[in-house]
């Protein structure tokens, strides 16, 4: 996750800041855990999980965050109209990633005992 510093600020306000947006990171991916299968706007987000004080452009930094971990899906096909009239593309959980699986990752030791 990433805190943006727009300006040169104390270190106790880095700290916290980070805190912060780990706590909305957190709380959106709670938020799609708990509402698995269902697709929302980042607008959507914004209303259902957090109050007035936390910016729109930190639940968009939480999202896009989320999404470059593999932990949302963007679903680009998957437009709604938003409050100004524009697009919005929706997001759900991600589906969890599946390993592949091959004789290279197996200790040696494992190798000789599966023959």
């Amino acid at each position: 996750m990433t805190f943006h510093l727009p300006n040169p600020i104390p270190e106790n306000e880095i700290k916290a800041g980070r805190k912060r947006a780990a706590g909305q990171y957190d709380a959106v991916l709670a938020f799609f855990r708990n509402h698995r299968g269902l697709r929302y706007t980042r607008y959507d987000i914004s209303r259902m999980v957090f109050d007035d004080k936390v910016p729109y452009t930190s639940v968009q930094r939480a999202i896009s965050d989320l999404t470059k971990d593999g932990l949302l899906e963007k679903l680009e096909k998957d437009q709604v109209g938003g409050p100004s009239g524009v697009s919005l593309c929706r997001w759900t959980l991600a589906a969890p990633k599946q390993r592949q699986f091959s004789v290279e990752d197996m200790p040696q030791h494992q190798i000789e005992l599966a023959l």
